[in-house]
């Protein structure tokens, strides 16, 4: 990362400078990333199935947003058509519902 800081490239170009022998001295306190495969035993099979239920919810949840995103920018007649048909329906199923529940 030395050629990210302009302190390092001024050290460089500066090196009688008393900071320029700290600035190059520096280095990061990170490891550097290993890339190297690690062998997985089954305790850790369960990140799989989490990392399945992650994506599902975050594409219901994008899914959700461009559905609303669709119905919002739609014109006025056909949100309207919409809200009747979903209100028919919720009211709709709440009676069968209601009626199976109570074998009415």
């Amino acid at each position: 990362a030395d050629y990210l800081f302009v302190s390092t490239q001024l050290a460089r170009k500066l090196p009688q400078l008393p900071v320029s022998r700290i600035i190059l001295h520096f280095r990061t306190p990170w490891p550097r990333q290993s890339f190297q495969y690690v062998q997985q035993d089954g305790s850790q099979s369960h990140t799989h199935k989490r990392g399945v239920f992650t994506f599902v919810v975050n594409f219901g949840g994008v899914l959700l947003l461009f559905l609303l995103g669709l119905f919002v920018n739609s014109s006025g007649s056909v949100q309207d058509a919409i809200v009747h048909v979903a209100a028919a329906a919720l009211i709709g199923y709440t009676v069968l519902l209601h009626t199976q529940l109570f074998n009415i």
